[in-house]
């Protein structure tokens, strides 16, 4: 004859709750023990990327506050406003800042926004942006590209034109013409390094997640 089950007693049912309790408590020490060993691994990366989407949004809102000065122009009344913002996927790029290998994440800020084009940028070429660990520095011209001098010495350099060149008599050259301003990472002040004679070559950013 079949006998139905006991019911579990107290004692076995506080058995099982406490071992579920201890095998719970363990997975979460273990959890919260890979992510302290695995967070600064992807810090860097991660914070890089968020100061990047915080730079593209606050072009975007500038492009979509430029739409104003349109809507009586090309709008009706009722028609959504129209800001696309773009940036070319070449803009935004790593370049080496130092002898060991560290690397830096530019975004090049010639963005293109409905009905005010790349009105950012100039004849002297646009606003960039040095991404490093975080931190947020910014220059003025093309590109910046960096060239290796020595095997612990890499130079950053921001080709420029006209209005912000010199000549050796004092003169300023057409803007056809090209110039080059250089800097250097320093590690152990975490800032750029560039000739004192002049304005910094970059500055701090207000740009910080």
């Amino acid at each position: 004859m079949l006998h139905p089950p006991r019911a579990m007693s107290v004692i076995g049912r506080h058995t099982l709750a406490r071992s579920a309790e201890v095998k719970g408590s363990r997975l979460m020490r273990y959890i919260m023990a890979m992510l302290v060993v695995l967070a600064p691994l992807n810090l860097s990366a991660a914070t890089n990327e968020e100061t990047i989407q915080l730079i593209i949004s606050d072009y975007q809102a500038q492009c979509m506050l430029a739409q104003e000065e349109f809507r009586d122009i090309d709008y009706e009344e009722d028609d959504p406003v129209v800001a696309d913002l773009s940036l070319p996927d070449s803009s935004i790029y790593e370049i080496i800042i130092n002898g060991d290998g560290q690397t830096a994440t530019v975004l090049y800020a010639n963005f293109h926004c409905t009905n005010i084009g790349s009105a950012w940028c100039g004849t002297s070429g646009c606003t960039a942006y040095m991404i490093i660990d975080g931190m947020t520095f910014q220059t003025e011209g093309f590109k910046p590209v960096s060239v290796v001098v020595s095997e612990n010495d890499v130079a950053v350099i921001v080709p420029r034109s006209g209005g912000a060149c010199v000549n050796t008599t004092g003169q300023t050259p057409s803007n056809n013409i090209s110039c080059y301003a250089v800097a250097v990472w320093d590690d152990h002040s975490d800032t750029f390094n560039s000739i004192g004679s002049g304005d910094p070559v970059f500055r701090a950013s207000d740009f910080m997640p």
